[in-house]
């Protein structure tokens, strides 16, 4: 019995983790929305905001099954082996890639 309601506790508090981080991402405003480009110091841009390792950003997941051809996973970028990558896509190069820049409103 204790370990049923200790699992029962358990989906019920990542059940509200959830539901606070999507109150915290409908609060938020775009306030960037274009395609990552690699600038002369080898970091990457997006309509002149740099991003560098621990930067938060949202990034565009093609999937041609969704009406509008895919949709945004907020991730963070980081650096490995001479380049910056997204966290949550690290097989994505992310020049060219499309992606969007949040803030707190």
């Amino acid at each position: 019995m204790l370990s049923k309601n200790i699992t029962y506790c358990t989906k019920r508090w990542r059940d509200l983790r959830r539901l606070i981080l999507l109150s915290s991402f409908l609060n938020k405003k775009v306030l960037i929305e274009g395609h990552l480009l690699k600038n002369d110091r080898g970091r990457y841009e997006l309509c002149g905001r740099e991003f560098t390792s621990g930067s938060l950003i949202d990034v565009w997941r093609e999937d041609p099954v969704i009406k509008d051809g895919g949709y945004y996973i907020s991730s963070r970028i980081e650096h490995r082996g001479g380049d910056y990558y997204c966290v949550d896509m690290p097989y994505i190069k992310l020049d060219g890639l499309k992606a969007r820049y949040m803030a707190a409103s």
